[in-house]
């Protein structure tokens, strides 16, 4: 990055997906993704979702492309960058963290918190996140955000309390890298893609009714 400064970057996105349209409705957001990176460039984003489009119930940590946002379409891509200065041990700890979870499939998307928001207000549950619960995970623990769950924070609530660290407001095209080709994401369906994800709903399942 040029200096001894760090940085924990937050992306902020409004998707396209119909998963994403519903959550931005149903939670009256305007943002409905958050992503991580501790690269100025954003050449390695990270967020809670899915590892395949049609994966829906096999959300883990994964590393994002600019084809994940697009969805290879030419439609805008409205995001916010947030620049957050951390220390140097809480650099440290944000890569142990990322390396620990990236693609460890123990640590899951809680997806029955989404799915539960307007009623709940959001549900915490062990060893899953959703991308801004993570995201906001990070954040607590380099000192910024409020104590409370995780799982209350939207993506609109991280641009709000954060927002003299906002970097960059625009289509994400003029920001995010074109790297790399995501064939994972875009991979087609599979018999064995539909008996992974109802595996990972039941345990999903199992680990929400022992609150």
């Amino acid at each position: 990055m040029g200096s001894s400064k760090r940085y924990l970057y937050v992306l902020l996105s409004s998707t396209g997906t119909k998963f994403a349209k519903m959550i931005r409705l149903v939670g009256r957001q305007t943002y409905n993704h958050a992503a991580v990176s501790l690269d100025g460039d954003l050449k390695h984003l990270y967020a809670f979702a899915r590892p395949q489009q049609d994966a829906i119930f096999l959300g883990h940590l994964v590393r994002e492309s600019l084809e994940r946002y697009t969805l290879r379409q030419s439609d805008p891509v409205p995001v916010v960058i947030l620049r957050i200065p951390i220390s140097q041990e809480g650099y440290d700890w944000v890569t142990r963290r990322i390396t620990q979870m990236v693609d460890n499939t123990e640590y899951m998307y809680n997806l029955l918190s989404v799915l539960s928001y307007p009623v709940t207000g959001g549900i915490t549950v062990d060893k899953t996140y959703t991308c801004v619960e993570f995201a906001t995970h990070l954040l607590q623990y380099c000192g910024y955000l409020r104590e409370m769950r995780c799982c209350y924070y939207t993506p609109d609530d991280l641009v709000r309390e954060l927002s003299e660290y906002v970097i960059y407001r625009g289509d994400i095209r003029d920001c995010l890298p074109d790297v790399w080709v995501d064939y994972q994401y875009f991979s087609p369906p599979t018999l064995m893609l539909f008996l992974e994800n109802m595996q990972s709903l039941l345990r999903l399942i199992r680990r929400t009714v022992k609150l």
